[in-house]
């Protein structure tokens, strides 16, 4: 079949459908634009928009879907994948009440997808995520607002899974959820992950990084009241020039090889537990723990606790700790050298 070229839908409202508000299949050239999706329901997907060409020939590509409306549609407001893959995907300044989710397709990624400028709001005791990315390729998801309505938290505000790669996740703001951005465990495929700029608040964990295939940059970041631990990383990771704040447990907790600490400051941190550590190496080897600010309101609460004595010695360096007399509990075999306590 032939697929539709350059197609606009506009000002549309589309409601209480039996499978999707809307199905796409093989399409170049789509403008949705100030259109409403309520309510999907019956048989599944129960999607909002799902994106779902045909077939192993047909491919949908250069998408754009804009100031729309999403509430009510069961299993999420726009899914993405199927058919010979999706390309060149933008959703912007949308209005959703439950995820953006792309699955993609076994064999086949989706490539080149845009989210950013959107308000997500998941409802109360949902157990997805915001914005779900899973065989994706050259993804940025840049400046939403993602949030969870009620209690408990229960679901995540950014889920990466398996064969995603070339993922930028900047500039958001990501609160009342249960994990800020979590990756899959024991996943193949997941690399090249940029953590930027984002703002975590009231969340129960920030980053759960379980797994992935090459580092993964976490930087510049501001963590507050985070009522758990702000980044557990399992993987390789550059974490750097982040902000943590009143935080409720262990700030950091690495159970890594290859890590690399530099530049960040921690204040307040513990408030639920002074004894937490700030830094938990758990079981960490062969990292760098380099030029971090270290500042808390007493004096029983350790900046840096090293649970094990590591076969690979990790270097902790110039580092600056308030109110301390010492580092913490550090094994020997650790390099420690010109850090400073007051």
């Amino acid at each position: 079949n032939k697929a539709s070229e350059n197609v606009l839908i506009e000002n549309v409202v589309v409601q209480n459908s039996n499978r999707n508000n809307f199905t796409v299949g093989a399409v170049k050239g789509l403008k949705i634009k100030n259109c409403s999706f309520l309510d999907a329901n019956g048989t599944m997907p129960k999607a909002g928009i799902d994106i779902e060409p045909d077939g192993l020939q047909e491919k949908a590509e250069d998408i754009i879907i804009e100031g729309c409306t999403f509430s009510g549609n069961i299993t999420g407001d726009i899914i993405m994948g199927g058919g010979n893959g999706c390309k060149n995907v933008t959703i912007v300044n949308n209005k959703l009440s439950n995820s953006i989710n792309i699955p993609g397709q076994i064999g086949v990624q989706v490539n080149n997808v845009l989210i950013s400028n959107n308000i997500i709001n998941m409802p109360s005791g949902s157990l997805g995520s915001g914005v779900s990315l899973m065989r994706v390729s050259n993804c940025v998801v840049s400046n939403n607002i993602i949030s969870q309505t009620g209690t408990p938290l229960t679901c995540n505000g950014v889920k990466i899974r398996d064969d995603a790669n070339k993922i930028i996740i900047s500039d958001n703001v990501i609160n009342r959820v249960a994990i800020g951005i979590q990756t899959d465990s024991n996943i193949n495929g997941i690399s090249n992950i940029k953590i930027v700029n984002n703002v975590f608040e009231e969340v129960v964990h920030g980053l759960s990084i379980l797994s992935l295939s090459s580092y993964s940059d976490i930087k510049n970041n501001t963590f507050a009241k985070i009522s758990n631990v702000s980044i557990a990383a399992l993987i390789n990771s550059n974490i750097e020039g982040n902000k943590f704040y009143n935080t409720g447990l262990t700030t950091l907790r690495l159970n890594i090889t290859n890590c690399v600490v530099s530049n960040n400051q921690f204040e307040n941190c513990g408030t639920q537990d002074k004894t937490q550590a700030m830094i938990d190496l758990a079981k960490a080897e062969n990292c760098l723990i380099n030029g971090n600010m270290f500042q808390s309101g007493t004096a029983s609460q350790p900046p840096i606790y090293e649970a094990v004595v590591p076969t690979l010695p990790s270097v902790i360096s110039n580092n600056f700790a308030r109110y301390r007399s010492g580092l913490g509990i550090i094994k020997s075999g650790t390099i420690l050298l010109n850090n400073y306590t007051l």
